[in-house]
């Protein structure tokens, strides 16, 4: 495969009518700083798919056929951009490539919590590998504006306690994975809104 279009001995090459539908509800997501998940949705008749995920700007691809609706790609490369579409296989034959997801390779979104510890506030998160460290951002309401508070530089770190914070208070927190490389910092999607209740 070299990105041009497919055509099975069951399609109609004139028209470019395939006999299978190209799958669509593609959605792709950063497993790691070297990998992507992807997911997408069943096409009838389908017997498996084949992934095609593309670098934007060398063109380089890489293809994975399974019988999935998910899969994972290796071997990626950190802040690269990549177009991520999927071709449905038949009896049949091949589908057309669906619409591609667009998507630009960062560290794993992390999962966050908090809970009182003390006086303050301590915040919680699964720990990742090949991080740099982990950028931990406060806000007084939901959708208020988030403040970086704490740069922890220590990739094994899993929480951090707020001692600016009051027990008494309502705090919501949202926390970053990074990875630094030279002067350049990757920063992964923030987590979902971690929020800590006043006692």
């Amino acid at each position: 495969m070299n990105g041009a279009a497919v055509y099975s001995e069951m399609s109609d090459a004139k028209s470019g009518r395939f006999f299978v539908g190209a799958p669509d509800g593609v959605f792709s997501w950063s497993v790691s700083k070297k990998e992507l998940g992807v997911t997408w949705k069943a096409v009838p008749n389908a017997v498996s798919y084949t992934v095609i995920c593309r670098q934007t700007s060398s063109g380089s691809a890489k293809y994975i056929t399974t019988s999935e609706l998910t899969c994972t790609v290796k071997g990626l490369t950190l802040g690269k951009k990549y177009k991520v579409s999927v071709i449905a296989n038949s009896i049949f034959g091949q589908s057309a490539e669906g619409s591609a997801y667009s998507i630009t390779l960062k560290p794993k979104t992390p999962t966050a919590s908090a809970l009182k510890s003390g006086k303050a506030v301590k915040v919680k998160w699964q720990k990742q590998s090949g991080v740099t460290g982990y950028y931990i951002y406060r806000a007084d309401s939901k959708k208020g504006k988030y403040k970086l508070i704490k740069n922890v530089k220590r990739s094994k770190a899993t929480s951090y306690k707020d001692n600016s914070a009051s027990s008494k208070r309502t705090y919501y927190y949202k926390v970053k994975s990074y990875v630094k490389r030279g002067k350049t910092v990757y920063k992964s999607n923030a987590s979902p809104v971690a929020v800590y209740k006043k006692r």
